[in-house]
């Protein structure tokens, strides 16, 4: 790992308080002392993704992710750990030292850097090539789609020859490597030869918000399949915190809204008709993170996917993406089954404004789709609709002059009163409710099986004692760090190899001795010295519950805990050692010396 000085990094974590930072990222609330939110880094629609601002940790008690500030960036932004330390620096405007030892960081900087150069240049190469003789065709497919020049200039679009080695020779040229021109999607490999993967198809470079090339999407000009290839997931290509089009969004002075479609042609043909906010998920369902990035420019989003069966799927769902992270959502429902390309090709800017004003509501929308699966003249089929509504749409929402305004509208579209309608939404809610609380039942029962009671237990049980070690080791660790007079305690009286898992054994070491160096132990600097599972294990103990006033006791339970497992242990390690007929006489006798000496301590 790449070295910081400790006292810069606590500088940086002094300065960046992580709910703030994380409140970047992640819509939070407080509930009681903890901030809550749903988790960023796995799917999830019952928060269970934990803030803990007193102690500057994070964790998720779904997937148990769980670590500092620097660590929560490392894995949000998908950044090293330098890069990480970096990004919070310039958050607070701290100037990051020198670091001109670190060989190993420098390396993997300079590497990385390299393929965002090899990016660029690959695509000003297929840029220029489509404007050469041999690259006509390209320019005629664009010139056809009706695409001007500044527009062609604006996304940077080109075309790949024919040759299955043209772009690699030009680039080995330019002193890159077919390594790196490979691990970036560039060139495919084949019985140990390289070849251009997205030769002779027109190019969309696919540019981050930053404005750095970071990837590719290769169409053909004719029939043949697969229509599109697409760079795969590379050191410099997240497609999950990529949106095609967003680098031309910080151009803009203000925006209202933007425009979320499918496809590069819809995000280009709207650019052609004057409607510069259009940006698309980059051949990926709708993400968390995309969500996050359209935040940062506005707060209204207009959804304009195929209205065909699987767009339907995607709009709903990306709605409750957006909707999760705190965005106004509308959905554009466009006529003839057309796509957003065709769209603002034949109707232009007045089109599209005529669209955004006729957009549906998310709650509209959604009540739209359901509709389609009835038939109203049948009573019973209205009785189902009735109740798929109120469940799915109505029971969300949470303003009551907006649940009125659609109970009135059902009322008058199904005959059923309006009494009933609220009471199915009750039913509904309470349903709702249920179901969250099993889920928090679940998520609490899942962290009580793996918390040991603070009490000796006698049970010999092998499940058992290996159960309370763990249980004993987390409470251990948190009582280390919340308080000072535990944390002398378990000093004194503990060492690293009391305790049975490796991950436990790693945790301990570290802070025994960080409280040798230090005489004091601090959770987001043990945090930001640990691996991945680690920091799990740690941020799991670190929410553990226990009673205040009884602390001591428990750190003495625990202590005695541990050793006892020890004890045990080795008491039936050498009583399974005992029990070979083939031991030697002087092996038994050592042995029973042991074991005789084990019980009488």
């Amino acid at each position: 790992m790449p070295y910081i000085e400790d006292d810069f990094l606590q500088e940086v974590l002094s300065r960046n308080d992580i709910v703030e930072v994380i409140g970047g990222h992640v819509h939070l609330t407080k509930k009681g002392n903890n901030f809550w939110g749903l988790c960023p880094f796995h799917g999830e629609k019952t928060p269970s993704f934990s803030v803990k601002q007193d102690q500057q940790f994070f964790y998720c008690f779904g997937c148990h992710t769980g670590g500092n500030v620097v660590q929560f960036i490392q894995k949000q932004e998908r950044l090293e750990f330098v890069d990480a330390v970096r990004h919070l620096a310039d958050r607070v405007r701290l100037p990051m030292p020198e670091n001109k030892n670190d060989k190993d960081y420098s390396k993997q900087r300079e590497r990385k850097e390299k393929m965002y150069n090899a990016a660029r240049d690959a695509a000003k190469f297929y840029n220029n090539f489509l404007h050469e003789e041999a690259g006509s065709v390209g320019l005629k497919y664009f010139s056809d789609r009706g695409l001007p020049p500044t527009v062609i200039k604006r996304f940077g679009l080109g075309m790949s020859p024919s040759g299955w080695t043209t772009l690699n020779e030009h680039m080995n040229t330019l002193g890159y490597d077919n390594q790196l021109l490979h691990e970036i999607g560039l060139l495919g490999k084949k019985d140990e030869r390289y070849f251009d993967s997205l030769r002779n198809r027109v190019i969309f470079p696919i540019i981050d918000h930053r404005s750095r090339v970071v990837g590719f999407a290769g169409r053909v000009l004719d029939d043949s399949m697969p229509k599109y290839i697409n760079s795969p997931e590379t050191p410099i290509y997240n497609k999950s915190h990529v949106l095609y089009g967003a680098h031309y969004l910080k151009r803009l002075n203000s925006i209202s809204h933007v425009m979320l479609v499918e496809g590069y042609m819809d995000v280009i043909s709207l650019h052609k008709a004057g409607y510069l906010t259009a940006v698309a998920s980059s051949g990926t369902a709708l993400t968390s993170g995309q969500a996050r990035l359209l935040k940062r420019y506005c707060d209204y989003v207009y959804i304009c996917f195929d209205g065909d069966s699987a767009g339907q799927k995607a709009t709903w769902k990306a709605q409750d993406i957006l909707h999760a992270e705190g965005l106004k959502v509308k959905v554009i429902s466009l006529p003839d089954k057309m796509d957003p390309d065709d769209f603002a090709s034949q109707f232009g800017m007045a089109g599209i404004n005529e669209q955004i004003e006729s957009a549906l509501t998310m709650n509209d929308y959604k009540i739209s789709i359901i509709e389609k699966d009835y038939d109203f003249s049948n009573e019973e089929q209205r009785k189902d609709y009735v109740i798929r509504v109120c469940t799915e749409v109505l029971s969300y929402i949470e303003a009551p002059v907006e649940v009125s305004m659609y109970v009135k509208r059902i009322h008058l579209k199904t005959g059923f009163e309006e009494v009933v309608l609220n009471q199915e939404i009750d039913r509904a809610k309470k349903q709702h409710q249920k179901s969250d609380a099993r889920q928090k039942t679940i998520v609490r029962q899942k962290r009580t099986n793996e918390t040991t009671s603070r009490v000796v237990q006698s049970s010999r049980n092998k499940t058992a004692k290996d159960h309370g070690a763990k249980g004993a080791a987390r409470l251990l660790f948190t009582l280390s760090m919340n308080h000072k007079d535990c944390a002398e305690y378990i000093v004194e009286n503990i060492k690293k190899e009391d305790f049975e898992e490796g991950v436990h054994q790693q945790i301990a070491d570290l802070i025994l001795t960080r409280y040798a160096q230090e005489k004091s132990i601090d959770a987001p600097n043990i945090l930001g010295l640990l691996d991945e599972v680690a920091v799990s294990e740690l941020a799991t103990a670190l929410e553990l519950p226990y009673e205040l006033d009884e602390r001591m006791m428990i750190v003495t339970d625990c202590v005695s805990r541990l050793k006892s497992i020890q004890v045990q242990r080795q008491i039936d390690n050498i009583t399974k050692l005992l029990k070979d007929p083939m031991l030697e006489k002087s092996k038994r006798i050592e042995y029973m010396n042991i074991l005789s000496k084990i019980n009488h301590r």
